[in-house]
């Protein structure tokens, strides 16, 4: 017997919407802004911490067209999830918009839409009043020197984009500073991140200072240590979300 239905394909003929469809949608959108710190002792970023409640699997979108802006900390438990971010000026607004699965998701109005179900569970699969997440872009890789996180300006025509981060890149060096002593310590100089900013359709990923405890190098020499991790980030439209 045959079937009769709707099927959804994306410009490249790829079906997108299915009885196993699966996306987040967003749930909230919180505006926060940093007013603990500086990190370090002669500087660095501020701190704002965040919680959320009943979330199954959160996904953050930053939006943040004032100040730098990376979270820097999360942790799990008893049924809570908790956040923290780093800013690069204090006291300035961000907005994060949080996402979750889709049944915990804000729905546009309306009485009209379309509505996919699983046929053999019959649960609903695809709601198109749902704010579904629309990744536009990604961003990934390593660090390209010792001394440099690499910066990214992009812009995508849309009226709003945000950015979730995955992995930040974390550069931390620490440099000898005379022979070590206590009138002469050694000094860890700098942590610098990987932060971002976006304001309409345009985003920035670049380097802000976590902390700093000592003046930095103005070269790379044999005292100094260098750590290093990767990066990821996902770049989402905003445009009608709010």
């Amino acid at each position: 017997m045959a079937e009769y239905g709707l099927v959804i394909k994306n410009a490249n003929g790829n079906l997108v919407i299915d009885g196993t469809y699966a996306n987040l949608a967003l749930v909230e959108k919180i505006t926060l802004s940093a007013s603990l710190g500086p990190s370090g002792a002669n500087g660095g970023s501020y701190r704002v911490a965040m919680t959320l409640s009943g979330y199954t699997t959160p996904l953050l979108v930053i939006y943040s067209p004032n100040t730098k802006v990376a979270y820097t900390g999360s942790n799990q438990g008893s049924g809570n999830w908790s956040f923290t971010f780093h800013a690069e000026t204090q006291n300035t607004a961000f907005d994060v918009y949080c996402f979750d699965i889709a049944s915990r998701g804000q729905k546009f109005s309306g009485d009209y839409g379309l509505v996919v179900k699983n046929k053999t569970t019959g649960a609903v699969v695809f709601d198109s009043r749902c704010k579904y997440m629309r990744i536009l872009d990604t961003y990934v890789g390593t660090a390209d020197s010792q001394t440099n996180i690499p910066e990214i300006n992009r812009s995508y025509g849309k009226t709003k984009v945000g950015i979730a981060q995955g992995v930040m890149l974390v550069t931390s060096y620490n440099q000898q500073v005379g022979g070590g002593t206590a009138t002469d310590p050694y000094n860890l100089v700098i942590i610098m991140f990987s932060a971002m900013k976006s304001s309409g359709g345009s985003i920035n990923v670049s380097n802000m200072n976590f902390s700093t405890s000592g003046p930095a190098p103005t070269s790379q020499n044999p005292a100094v240590n260098w750590t290093q991790t990767g990066y990821c980030y996902l770049m989402v439209d905003l445009s009608d979300l709010d």
